[in-house]
């Protein structure tokens, strides 16, 4: 929704899960980015397709096609790339315009990765990182990412570590 500070208008902007819109997402919890070219981006972690979430773009004006509602990746809890996002906040974006976010499961250990996302379509997908993949390295990303001032990418894991009780990492 949008919220008019002037007029307290409140403006629903998109239904979770939309009915004209089979294989919408459900299920939203983290934060809205407010992208570089001024749309909304966020995810879902689930939807209606097979339940694994998605990441989405949303003019801010509104949810009707003119105003562009578009998915820009499903997740499967089939193919090993992730699935699952809950993020708070869900993503970041670099100067560079990429969308850099988290899933809580999946990848090829099933503890979740590190994904980046092109903002134009094709919309291409790359896993950064499984996590898991070693000893001591953190599983199940529960909290967003940070773009730190060395460009790095600043995250932590609920599970995993020496001690199984999470990680920081970078």
């Amino acid at each position: 929704y949008k919220l008019d500070r002037n007029t307290l208008q409140c403006t629903v902007l998109h239904y979770f899960p939309d009915p004209n819109i089979p294989q919408d997402g459900r299920y939203s919890w983290g934060t809205l980015l407010i992208g570089q070219d001024g749309w909304l981006y966020g995810t879902s972690s689930q939807d209606l397709l097979n339940g694994a979430g998605t990441v989405f773009r949303l003019n801010p004006a509104g949810s009707n096609p003119e105003y562009g509602y578009t998915i820009l990746h499903r997740f499967s809890m089939d193919d090993g790339q992730g699935y699952s996002p809950y993020d708070e906040p869900a993503l970041v974006q670099t100067s560079d315009g990429m969308i850099y976010g988290t899933t809580y499961y999946g990848g090829s250990n099933n503890a979740g990765v590190v994904f980046m996302l092109g903002t134009n379509s094709p919309y291409p997908y790359t896993v950064l990182h499984y996590f898991g993949a070693t000893a001591g390295d953190g599983q199940n990303p529960m909290a967003g990412l940070l773009i730190g001032s060395d460009g790095c990418l600043y995250g932590t894991t609920y599970q995993g570590g020496a001690n199984q009780v999470g990680t920081v990492f970078k």
